[in-house]
């Protein structure tokens, strides 16, 4: 039996929030299409996948060179 989990999604200020970050830097990288948002109504909102893409793509982490 498969489930089918919902997909949350979240305003901007809720995203500004968790990442601790403006509104103002979050609308910036959603008209720069960094992060993606769906347009309901006069609001967008992020869903929870699209999110964790975001922070995936930009936080990637590097191991440092070893000497």
């Amino acid at each position: 039996m498969t489930t089918k989990s919902k997909t949350v999604f979240y305003s901007i200020q809720e995203v500004a929030d968790i990442l601790e970050l403006s509104v103002r830097t979050i609308r910036r990288h959603i008209h720069a299409g960094y992060l993606p948002a769906h347009r309901i109504g006069h609001q967008y909102r992020i869903s929870d996948k699209d999110l964790e893409r975001y922070l995936r793509a930009k936080y990637t982490f590097s191991p440092p060179d070893v000497l």
